[in-house]
């Protein structure tokens, strides 16, 4: 809570704050809950509620109990709906990771043909789930968008189980 009171103005505001945060965070991890199933997301959800919360506190210390309440929860389960529809689009082709090594030296020797996949599908998975960088990172290494760089992904993954499914149909 100290990282959340710390980027407010006034005494008044942090006060507000807090109050509102020791009240009704259970309410908001609650709602959260309901919708996303998990508790990490959840914890997600009610912390990314809290931090636009953070921009709103001025106008809201002339609310009433009821209207308040009502606010800080329907911005918890916004936020968990954001994050239920962010997991949806990347799972659209997700891999099982047991099927895919992570170091360079298990590559070189990996049952997977990643020699090949195009070298900018090779790039992307490289990338991601080699050297573990973000959406954002990868994106800017590659010059992508990183919506594009998502549907690239996408695209690469569904290439590399294609031929991962072909060559197990093979054996």
């Amino acid at each position: 809570m100290l990282i959340y009171t710390q980027m407010l103005n006034s005494n008044e505001e942090r006060t507000l704050f807090e109050n509102i945060y020791v009240k009704y965070r259970n309410a908001m991890y609650f709602a959260a809950f309901d919708i996303l199933r998990h508790e990490e997301d959840a914890e997600d959800a009610v912390h990314q509620a809290f931090l636009s919360i953070l921009k709103h506190t001025r106008k809201l210390k002339d609310s009433q109990e009821k209207s308040l309440c009502a606010f800080v929860v329907t911005v918890a389960q916004n936020k968990a709906i954001d994050i239920l529809r962010a997991k949806a689009r990347r799972n659209e082709t997700e891999l099982d990771d047991s099927r895919f090594h992570t170091t360079d030296q298990a590559m070189e020797t990996s049952p997977i043909p990643l020699a090949r996949l195009e070298p900018h599908y090779r790039q992307v998975l490289i990338l991601r789930y080699v050297y573990g960088y973000s959406v954002k990172e990868s994106a800017d290494i590659m010059s992508l968008s990183p919506t594009a760089l998502r549907k690239l992904t996408e695209r690469a993954k569904k290439k590399l189980l294609s031929i991962i499914d072909e060559k197990e149909g093979h054996l």
